[in-house]
């Protein structure tokens, strides 16, 4: 069972994981901590009741006992809410001039709309943290009439395995049912969404919508056949279209339900390129739908760049030395194997198979430097 969260300063050196941080993030914990022990001043009556009902309320559910989100998951949710509703900072620029400790940051190319990035250790609940951000942006749209607030949700993953584990949560709407997301003074609204896996067609009209997918349905026609040898191509043909018709149209079903619409990337380290296909298909979408993408919320554990440095977008970061100190994840432990021997056998050939085997190994790196002209490797 994860520890409870302590805010004895004195005891920090003991319960806080001193790690190195992006450049934003202390500031803005320190803002945000500010903003919660203030009351939550100068946010709209829903998501004040979002908050008191997440945090502030005994969750008791069917089978699984008494409930209650971690304290990094509170925090990481506050934060969106306190960038978005409350500062207005939703440009990487404003974020970087008034939360930044360095001077030397790149600005982002393109900063057409708030683009967040939450640090989360694997294995910490980040599926919960965006099932709460998507219902705090939902139910602001329509029991607020915000029309900065998005009832349209495109949920994107980098690949099939992990949109097979995010289709687990969202599948049906599973976790906003199995998880206490949903106030009931809100109930009404929640009963016009629509979860929409990749492959799904559209169902009747619903006030509000979330698609999952993974990027390269987007762009893996476009591509085909380019990922093989051309000597394969040759052999075997072009490869298969993939199955492309229910992601193929998810641009269009979110353009034709008009925006603004905000895009969650899980595993988001996938996005550091601002040129990569995945982003232009984000900025194409953010040209294409009426009052565009309102916030790119990117979710990963590894937010770095390709030299190492963390994502100046970066607003919250839950490390995992951290989520180990909380017993959060397992600690890791560093085993060493002793008195392994190789299993006996009286069969030779099988001795035989394995000493060649082994052999082989070791001589693969050394046989392409000896091999001559005209030797075999």
């Amino acid at each position: 069972m994860a520890r409870k969260r302590k805010h004895n300063p004195d005891q920090l050196g003991l319960l806080e994981a001193r790690v190195p941080t992006a450049p934003c993030v202390p500031a803005i914990r320190e803002k945000v901590t500010q903003w919660r022990d203030g009351g939550y001043k100068g946010v709209t009556d829903t998501t004040r009741l979002l908050l008191n009902y997440w945090f502030f309320t005994d969750h008791r559910l069917p089978g699984r006992g008494k409930f209650a989100y971690h304290y990094f998951q509170r925090e990481a949710v506050e934060t969106l809410i306190y960038l978005y509703e409350v500062a207005n900072v939703r440009q990487h620029k404003t974020l970087v001039e008034t939360f930044a400790t360095r001077s030397d940051l790149r600005l982002l190319q393109y900063d057409d709309f708030a683009r967040y990035c939450v640090k989360m250790a694997t294995g910490s609940g980040k599926t919960k943290v965006m099932s709460l951000a998507i219902a705090w942006q939902f139910f602001n749209a329509v029991a607020e009439a915000r029309d900065d607030f998005a009832k349209i949700f495109l949920l994107i993953a980098p690949n099939v395995i992990v949109f097979e584990r995010l289709r687990t949560d969202f599948e049906g709407g599973r976790i906003f049912r199995t998880d206490p997301v949903i106030p009931p003074e809100r109930e009404i609204f929640w009963r016009d969404f629509q979860c929409y896996m990749r492959g799904e067609t559209e169902r009747a009209s619903s006030l509000g919508a979330l698609y999952l997918t993974n990027i390269q349905q987007f762009y893996e026609r476009a591509t085909n056949g380019r990922d093989e040898p051309p000597e394969m191509t040759a052999v075997l043909g072009q490869k298969p279209p993939a199955q492309t018709m229910g992601v193929e149209d998810f641009d269009r079903r979110i353009v034709s339900r008009g925006g603004p619409v905000v895009v969650l990337n899980d595993e988001a380290h996938h996005t550091h390129d601002e040129e990569s296909e995945w982003n232009k298909m984000i900025r194409a979408l953010h040209a294409d739908v009426s009052a565009g993408v309102a916030a790119q919320l990117d979710f990963t554990a590894t937010p770095r760049h390709s030299k190492g440095q963390l994502f100046s977008w970066t607003v919250f970061d839950y490390p995992l030395k951290q989520a180990i100190i909380d017993n959060v994840v397992k600690r890791p432990l560093k085993g060493i194997a002793q008195g392994i021997s190789e299993q006996r056998s009286d069969v030779g050939t099988r001795r035989g198979h394995r000493a060649r085997d082994v052999q082989d190994r070791r001589q693969s790196p050394y046989r392409h430097d000896r091999a001559g002209p005209g030797k075999g490797g």
